[in-house]
């Protein structure tokens, strides 16, 4: 009697122990796989069989194993090595052809029995709403794929995941929430058994490309100033129906909530405020109570200990000027003086916290007040605001290393009460307000 055909692996202990080659004749009655104890770290493989007759049969070195009784045809001899449980290797031959009285060989060498684990693992550094990819280099034999994202490297708590087929390279992620993501990704095998997770180097910031409520300001005003120190916005004067301000109140991002500080010694609206070096100045600004109304007064906050102290008055008493810090001065520009007539401003004033004295500067081309100021690069700009021809589009840079200004591109949109900040070296105006009342325009310029 004839015997049915198989596939014989014989003397495969070479693999195992990262033989150049290994040959395995396939054909006669079964398949006789020798594994000796590994010298690679594997403590166990599946011999996966798929044609005409699958099989699948767990090796256990040193084992000697016989697959007989197949049919003939053609086969997929796939090799799974395991360590710890996960699969570590895989090789895969497809179009193995077994036919009755004949014997066939497979040759596998080191190289193609190779890590099962994705390579090249990439995450965005942020991604704007809920969802992001992953990519990855793909791995031989992988019948798909999987990716998680957590908040913890540790990956304790799922909070996204994604999976892939066999010939992608990339998998969409969306997660739960807003916040810092960890990314990983592993390779499953035609056996559904999983390899090893390699993970995306560094982390996902998540933002959301919308406005969220957060925990409302104690005390309600406008015209008040904001600096920010070490993750913490500190929201100082402002005004309302009721009054000038000197209240001053803390919000921490980190909990969305607001904590009560120290009076500001002066209640005031419209004043501008900088930070230099951990402490927050306050200056200028206007006092309705007052006779002159606008101020000279400068307070220095320190937020360590809680404690306000004055610093030497600004030469020229104003409100709603432009106040922004370069390299450790505090630069007041323009601004209003509103008693009498009112004057509108071009001056520009410095303020140096270590001698606690003012320098005068070059004076701004356009006199305005109510303006937007921030830097960039070491350069100051000054952004719209108003004067008697009303509300500007005019945006002019002064740098301090040369004490000029320069005239830049106008702003699309006049107005006044602008909000202006740098993000990667772009300036962006924001909102204020014009003959057709307040705005929402939103728009960028690049030095």
């Amino acid at each position: 009697m004839r015997a049915a055909p198989g596939i014989v692996a014989a003397a495969l202990a070479g693999l195992w122990a990262c033989d150049p080659s290994i040959s395995a004749p396939v054909g006669g009655a079964g398949l006789s796989l020798v594994l000796p104890a590994s010298a690679v770290g594997l403590d166990s493989g599946h011999i996966l069989l798929g044609g005409p007759t699958n099989r699948t049969v767990k090796v256990v070195p040193p084992a000697t194993v016989t697959i007989d009784g197949l049919l003939p045809g053609s086969y997929t001899v796939s090799l799974e090595g395991f360590a710890n449980d996960i699969v570590d290797r895989f090789f895969q031959a497809t179009g193995v052809s077994v036919a009755v009285g004949r014997n066939t060989s497979v040759t596998v060498t080191a190289a193609q029995f190779a890590s099962f684990m994705p390579g090249q693992v990439t995450a965005p550094a942020s991604a704007t709403g809920k969802s992001f990819s992953v990519s990855y280099q793909s791995v031989a034999g992988a019948m798909r794929y999987e990716a998680q994202a957590a908040t913890e490297p540790s990956f304790a708590t799922i909070k996204g995941s994604g999976q892939a087929g066999s010939s992608e390279t990339s998998i969409p992620i969306t997660v739960s929430d807003y916040g810092t993501y960890y990314v990983r990704v592993r390779a499953i095998d035609p056996n559904q058994s999983a390899g090893r997770w390699a993970g995306a180097l560094g982390s996902t910031a998540v933002l959301c490309d919308c406005w969220t409520p957060q925990a409302p300001m104690p005390t309600a005003r406008t015209g008040l100033g904001v600096g920010a120190i070490g993750g913490v916005l500190y929201a100082v004067g402002g005004s309302s129906a009721y009054g000038d301000y000197p209240a001053v109140e803390a919000f921490t991002s980190a909990t969305s909530t607001w904590a009560t500080k120290l009076l500001m010694p002066t209640a005031r609206a419209r004043l501008g405020v900088a930070v230099v070096n951990g402490t927050l100045y306050a200056v200028g600004g206007y006092n309705n109570s007052g006779v002159g109304r606008d101020l000279t007064t400068v307070e220095a906050y320190d937020p360590t200990t809680n404690t306000w102290t004055a610093k030497a008055p600004m030469p020229t008493a104003r409100s709603g000027p432009g106040v922004a810090a370069v390299n450790g001065v505090v630069y007041a520009v323009g601004g209003l003086y509103s008693a009498g007539m009112g004057t509108v401003f071009d001056t520009v004033e410095a303020y140096n916290p270590a001698t606690n004295t003012w320098t005068l500067k070059a004076s701004m081309p356009t006199a305005r007040y109510d303006l937007g100021v921030t830097v960039v690069n070491g350069v100051l700009y000054a952004v719209g605001g108003s004067n008697s021809s009303g509300f500007l589009a005019t945006v002019e840079a002064y740098d301090p290393a040369t004490n000029t200004w320069t005239s830049k591109a106008s702003v699309p949109t006049r107005r006044s009460g602008v909000g202006v900040a740098v993000i990667n070296g772009e300036l962006y105006a924001v909102g204020g307000g014009n003959t057709a009342g307040a705005l929402a325009t939103s728009e960028g310029y690049q030095p």
